[in-house]
């Protein structure tokens, strides 16, 4: 069942991320759609996430976007200079390992081995740094959003206690937009 919020999301990422023009039959080209919606998604995630005081984001401080093996979309988004996030910049930047979180608002994982997820999950234990990712089971192993594909519709799933344990607020919007919530999964 889809619902009307998650129409409005996804209308609200095809105006701002509009899909790659060209022969949808190319295997490269269907990829970078996929990558520019999930680039969409992964802004919009921020755009509906309040952060606590004290997270470095006065109104004209950069908004730190960090991608763990993850340069197609590090390279969507760091191009997009246009877009913020309540008024902060987007700065993107690549990490090769969890020592560089710091500076971290959010941080996406892509292609990463189960071990390097846990490491990284652990490292932003209870940090308000929103963790996101495509991989499958990221959010029931601690993440706090899953995208996934289903029947070509991008969705995703949501872990609240991970959220609450690093102080971040998803908005109603958001929760009503996600195909699952899950509340008691650490």
């Amino acid at each position: 069942m889809i619902h009307r919020p998650f129409n409005l999301l996804f209308l609200v990422v095809c105006i701002w991320f509009p899909p790659a023009h060209g022969d949808i039959t190319n295997r490269s080209i269907l990829q970078a759609d996929a990558d520019t919606l999930r680039a969409a998604f992964i802004i919009n995630f921020a755009r509906f996430t309040t952060w606590p005081v004290g997270a470095n984001l006065s109104p004209e401080a950069e908004i730190h976007f960090c991608f763990f093996k993850a340069a197609n979309i590090l390279h969507i988004i760091d191009t997009s200079k246009t877009a913020t996030i309540k008024g902060n910049v987007i700065a993107a930047k690549s990490i090769a390992n969890r020592s560089n979180l710091a500076d971290c608002h959010l941080i996406y994982i892509g292609e990463a081995a189960p071990y390097e997820i846990t490491k990284i999950l652990q490292a932003t234990n209870k940090l308000p740094i929103l963790s996101v990712s495509n991989l499958p089971g990221f959010a029931t192993s601690g993440g706090m959003i899953e995208l996934y594909q289903t029947d070509n519709t991008l969705k995703f799933s949501i872990n609240m206690q991970s959220a609450e344990q690093s102080k971040l607020v998803f908005s109603s919007q958001l929760l009503k937009a996600a195909e699952s919530v899950l509340e008691g999964t650490p």
